[in-house]
């Protein structure tokens, strides 16, 4: 006889054992579940638990229900049947794909916008003579993938992959996590996308991805980059009110973060970025005192929000800064460390920054920096240091400064938790 399907109620969080139940997925802002999503499947793909049942403790992770669009909390395939929230035996991604698919072949539009994307890049100066690949494989280090277009464009090897149907979650993070492991910036590009239509989950999953910008290619766009004889792509950006923009731009238009995708910053905003790059040129691994760091530190605070609290000393602003930097950047930056973890624990050494110890993984969390928050040593300081009151929030003087230079990590969910 076959059990009836039922609510799984309660995940627990093992990095931080904090429960998040059905009902919190629900009144998840949609930037916020998208980046728990992903982080469950990177997690899953390397054999690790992030999120577990609270009742019989098994792998779940967190779907959306086909006829409400809404997320909820299902076991994963393997676990006990007796578990009173038991919510069946989910089919493999291969098995869905089959059945989605049903062995059809490429469409013929997918196979003539590969041609659009792979002539645009012939065309354009930046890209590197002969480096112009199409549907082959590219091997790596633990298998290999076949982008749809590959090549090297202004020194920086990309590939290109074109989505025009939906797929699944693991699907997309597999292939980046592939690119990123390979150090090859990966371009996720569809056709004549119209936000007024319905958005399938794999495409706000590309979305997530690429920091809140869709890119898209249409017959206009391939007029405008004949005519320019550069890659052009359209580029589209949902505001806070909700308003859809979209723009023409370049590859050299986009930001192109160390980890992670591309995306096109905003341009009304632009001055936090050329700070952000000269915090980070100015800085010296011995950490002595740049001449330029009071005057930055001044321009900083003159266009940050007048704070709910009493500053840091410049100092310890700048150690913010430079952690901060750091976890954008990926690497220490004005440190000996040589790595986020250990940075991370002489960081938040000194007592009196105890107190931006949720901010910091709360940095570590929006730039997907899992490796760091999964290790034990980093999760057990981060959950002795964020005890008690104090702790510094989105209003407070440094949680200000930070919205103004990071505001894309504000977007999801602000450090108040």
């Amino acid at each position: 006889m076959t059990r009836n399907k039922r609510t799984l109620r309660t995940a627990v969080d093992l990095r931080d054992m904090r429960p998040v139940t059905s009902d919190d997925l629900l009144a998840m802002p949609e930037p916020e579940y998208y980046a728990l999503r992903h982080e469950v499947t990177r997690a899953h793909l390397r054999g690790e638990v992030t999120f577990a049942c609270a009742h019989c403790g098994h792998s779940v992770y967190a779907p959306l229900v086909p006829a409400t669009r809404k997320p909820c909390w299902r076991h994963r395939a393997g676990a006990p049947a007796d578990c009173p929230w038991w919510t069946g035996n989910p089919l493999s991604v291969n098995r869905v794909s089959a059945l989605q698919f049903r062995g059809a072949q490429e469409s013929p539009l997918h196979a003539r916008v590969k041609e659009a994307v792979a002539e645009m890049l012939e065309r354009d100066p930046a890209t590197e003579r002969g480096s112009v690949v199409v549907d082959r494989y590219l091997a790596g280090a633990d298998g290999r993938r076949r982008p749809d277009v590959r090549a090297m464009v202004s020194g920086r090897p990309l590939a290109f992959e074109i989505q025009l149907a939906t797929t699944q979650v693991p699907i997309i993070v597999a292939r980046e996590e592939f690119y990123a492991r390979e150090g090859r910036s990966l371009l996720w590009l569809t056709w004549s996308f119209n936000p007024a239509r319905f958005i399938p989950a794999s495409f706000k999953d590309i979305i997530h991805s690429h920091d809140g910008t869709l890119f898209s290619l249409d017959e206009e766009v391939l007029s405008a980059a004949e005519r320019s004889g550069r890659f052009t792509v359209r580029a589209f950006r949902r505001s806070a009110d909700g308003a859809w923009t979209s723009e023409l731009c370049g590859l050299d238009d986009l930001d192109w973060p160390a980890r992670g995708l591309a995306h096109l910053p905003d341009r009304a905003a632009a001055w936090h970025l050329g700070f952000r790059r000269r915090w980070a040129e100015s800085r010296r691994e011995d950490r002595s005192e740049p001449p330029e760091e009071a005057e930055m530190v001044a321009e900083l605070l003159a266009r940050a929000p007048s704070p709910a609290g009493s500053p840091p000393s410049r100092r310890d602003l700048a150690s913010v800064l430079d952690f901060l930097a750091s976890v954008h950047e990926g690497r220490p930056i004005a440190s000996a460390q040589d790595n986020l973890r250990a940075l991370l624990h002489t960081f938040l050494e000194p007592g009196r920054r105890h107190r931006y110890a949720r901010l910091a993984r709360f940095a570590l969390a929006s730039c997907g920096r899992t490796d760091v928050l999964e290790d034990p040593k980093v999760a057990r300081k981060l959950k002795a240091r964020s005890r008690g009151e104090g702790q510094e929030t989105r209003d407070g003087p440094v949680g200000g400064v930070a919205a103004l230079l990071y505001p894309e990590w504000f977007q999801e969910s602000p450090p108040s938790r």
